[in-house]
């Protein structure tokens, strides 16, 4: 169930509600669930999960329409995922089995990407940095299975390295790392992760 002050709707799976008199608005197509309205609001999405096919669909925030369908993956097994949708960095997290499969896309993307899940699986694995979006620091955990060569850097919307969080040897384990972006303008950055058995990178949103 979702509520949305400004439109006044509220989503129950994929029925639009007026909460004062709990009229039906509208009954939108496809979805099972509304994940919520983007920031800009341009567009309203919702998620289905129809015989192990997860189906992310954009919709039109006035009539619902359906505007694109996009197949985000097969699921492997019979549990129901849980989705979380973040508006304020467009991003969607998807979790399975008990949180052991955790899937991130970046919905700004043209194409979406699922983060290496693979990687969780063998012990390796960068979260999302908490909290998002931040002023001025945010803490960055991820894990390795084995003691190895780290290093974590963060860079610009432009690609160019801001700071290095982290190079050298670290032990088997998870670890936190603070990012104070005190003396950088706002705006977008991303960190990445690399190691012998993973490269991944994340965005964070810093405000001013």
């Amino acid at each position: 169930m979702e509520y949305d002050a400004i439109s006044g709707n509220l989503f129950i799976g994929n029925l639009a509600i007026n909460p004062v008199n709990y009229q039906i608005r509208a009954i939108l197509p496809v979805l099972e669930r509304v994940l919520g309205y983007k920031k800009d609001r341009s567009v309203l999405y919702g998620i289905s999960a129809r015989n192990g096919a997860v189906v992310i669909s954009e919709h039109d925030t006035n009539t619902f329409s359906v505007l694109t369908l996009k197949n985000l993956f097969q699921q492997s097994g019979k549990a129901t995922p849980v989705f979380y949708y973040d508006a304020v960095s467009n991003d969607l997290f998807i979790a399975e089995f008990n949180y052991a499969v955790l899937r991130h896309y970046d919905l700004d993307s043209t194409t979406t990407s699922v983060e290496n899940e693979t990687s969780i699986l063998s012990g390796y694995f960068l979260e999302q940095n908490y909290p998002n979006p931040f002023n001025p620091s945010t803490t960055i955990r991820f894990s390795i299975p084995e003691t190895e060569y780290v290093t974590l850097k963060v860079f610009n919307i432009l690609g160019c390295e801001i700071t290095t969080l982290v190079n050298g040897e670290m032990q088997a384990g998870e670890h936190s790392v603070i990012f104070n972006a005190k003396d950088l303008p706002g705006g977008v950055y991303f960190y990445q992760l690399k190691t012998s058995g993973l490269i991944q990178t994340r965005k964070s949103i810093l405000i001013r």
